[in-house]
């Protein structure tokens, strides 16, 4: 897997961890406070001793745990390797689990809590803590009944509405994990697709898009065009301001090209200083049309320099698709070929691929 994947697998997991943690300590808290507003004190108990055991002792270490994946999360994870972070994160979610369950295990409902860290597998995407977590979740369920339930001495009394509450808060807690993983996953699936400087889409989701136009084209016959840019003199531009500064150029023509790209339009950062552009159901005349207003709103743009503004100029290819092309690149060869004319006759102008 390469370094950007890893990243957003694990940004992805540590996302639905601190979000479904937060959900559950408000939803678990509530439950737990209205189990004891409910419920009688067991024989033998003050009510501050009630209190201190079944409510306060509880919320507290729950609250810890989430605060310390709060802290995982935001300073931790960067620093650590993958597999530690994701392992002592999952530790930590069967903590807060195995808190409720270790002391309200004479409710009957309650030991499915212990179920609750199972629903979050879809976000781990590591094999291996699979495992791990359904070891856990057996193991703890197996210590609960064997261990903690024939020790306890005090019964809880368990009614019907006991039950109701303690069913309520398990189906809201899986729906709320179930919703976050779910948000985490298409979260990931975007950010794959997308070019982390530019936020416009990257070199792979440009081709996807691309066969899918000419797919669409072989089907109805719709024809598209398409443009590639190239900032001019860019390598003068960083050897003279820096990076940091060139970086801000790209994320002015970024800006400009997804503001005229139309509702239906495609633009992605094709790869440093290039950028591509799908124009559906526009032929060359509109497509030229089209780049050539980018390329004349870019060259009126100015960015403050140590020798103050300076404006910037680009060179476009644009390239109708009219007749089936064996693939995508030699398709791309088109644009790519009038965008080396336009730059061989003077840069900053637009060239296209009929004569």
């Amino acid at each position: 897997m390469k370094t950007k994947e890893k990243k957003l697998v694990l940004d992805g997991w540590m996302a639905v961890v601190w979000s479904s943690m937060w959900r559950l300590l408000l939803l678990c808290g509530c439950m737990e406070i209205l189990l004891v507003a409910i419920m009688r004190p067991p024989e033998g108990y003050t009510y501050v001793g009630y209190l201190r055991t079944f409510l306060l002792v509880p919320l507290l270490v729950q609250t810890v745990v989430v605060l310390i994946l709060r802290l995982l999360v935001t300073k931790l994870y960067k620093q650590a390797e993958n597999r530690w972070v994701m392992l002592l994160s999952l530790l930590l979610v069967n903590v807060f689990v195995g808190s409720i369950a270790a002391v309200y295990t004479s409710v009957s409902l309650i030991p499915v809590m212990l179920v609750l860290p199972v629903v979050m597998i879809s976000a781990y995407k590591k094999q291996w803590l699979i495992r791990v977590q359904i070891a856990l979740t057996v193991g703890c369920y197996i210590i609960d009944r064997l261990v903690f339930l024939p020790r306890v001495v005090y019964r809880l009394k368990t009614t019907a509405l006991v039950d109701i509450i303690v069913f309520l808060t398990l189906m809201l807690a899986f729906a709320a994990i179930e919703e976050q993983v779910r948000k985490s996953s298409l979260q990931q699936d975007i950010q794959i697709w997308k070019d982390s400087l530019t936020n416009l889409y990257n070199h792979e989701a440009f081709y996807e898009e691309l066969e899918f136009r000419m797919k669409n084209f072989e089907e109805n016959h719709e024809v598209f065009s398409i443009m590639i840019a190239d900032i001019d003199n860019f390598k003068k531009v960083n050897d003279t301001y820096g990076h940091a500064y060139g970086d801000e150029v790209i994320r002015m023509i970024a800006q400009i090209m997804e503001q005229n790209k139309g509702s239906k339009g495609f633009v992605a950062r094709y790869g440093g200083e290039e950028f591509a552009m799908i124009f559906p159901k526009k032929a060359i005349q509109e497509a030229v049309l089209a780049a050539d207003n980018i390329r004349r709103e870019f060259a009126s743009r100015t960015l403050e320099s140590k020798d103050g503004p300076k404006s910037f100029t680009i060179s476009i290819g644009v390239a109708e698709y009219d007749h089936t092309y064996r693939t995508a690149s030699a398709f791309f060869e088109e644009a790519d070929q009038a965008l080396y004319k336009a730059k061989a006759t003077g840069k900053n102008k637009v060239c296209c691929n009929t004569k």
